[in-house]
């Protein structure tokens, strides 16, 4: 609406509506005003008041010249919003990292499993016990295939021999080392006391 001071106008820029006020400070000079038409693109400036009610103050208009003045106004609006959006949100510090505290769990056994005992690892060979038969014999030929090699000739003495089967008798010893000599892979040096892994 026009007055003779006064053009109330209703603006509506596709974001909402708002009640617009233009106040003439010059009296002889209302040719702007007459060019104003209901329906029209407008571009205006001033500034938002809040009393008597929300309105927008027009400080200057004019009609506009181009449709990518609208573009560009929407893409203005759109902007300006995600700036006020983005500015509202709180700065964020990302705290230091801390480490995760060790959690400690307290495993129970199954129903069922309270009579059970874990499995029983087999027994090793006490060392008191004599060793027998294929044990022994490997204990011997490892031995002798270890020490051989840098006795030369003369070979290892019984007496040597018998500290690594410490649990048995030098006659056991013995007897396993002659079915050995026997079999080809134990031969005397020296001596009946001395020997060697062929």
């Amino acid at each position: 609406s026009k007055h003779p001071n006064t053009m109330e106008l209703m603006l509506n820029d596709s974001t909402g509506r708002i009640k617009a006020r233009y106040f003439v400070t010059d009296a002889s000079d209302t040719k702007p005003m007459d060019d104003i038409k209901p329906g029209m693109y407008v571009s205006v400036f001033g500034s938002v008041r809040t009393a008597p009610m929300n309105h927008f103050a027009v400080t200057g208009f004019r009609p506009v010249q181009s449709a990518d003045e609208v573009s560009y106004h929407t893409i203005e609006v759109a902007h300006t919003y995600l700036k006020l959006l983005k500015g509202r949100a709180e700065p964020f510090t990302p705290s230091p990292k801390k480490s995760a505290p060790a959690v400690t769990t307290e495993t129970t056994a199954p129903a069922g499993t309270d009579n059970l005992s874990p499995p029983k690892a087999e027994a090793p060979v006490s060392k008191g016990a004599a060793l027998e038969g294929d044990q022994l014999k490997t204990v011997l030929t490892t031995f002798l295939q270890k020490e051989s090699e840098g006795r030369g000739d003369v070979g290892l003495p019984i007496a040597e021999i018998c500290k690594q089967c410490a649990s048995n008798t030098e006659e056991q010893v013995r007897s396993m080392l002659m079915s050995l000599v026997e079999g080809g892979d134990v031969f005397t040096t020296i001596d009946d006391n001395h020997f060697c892994m062929l």
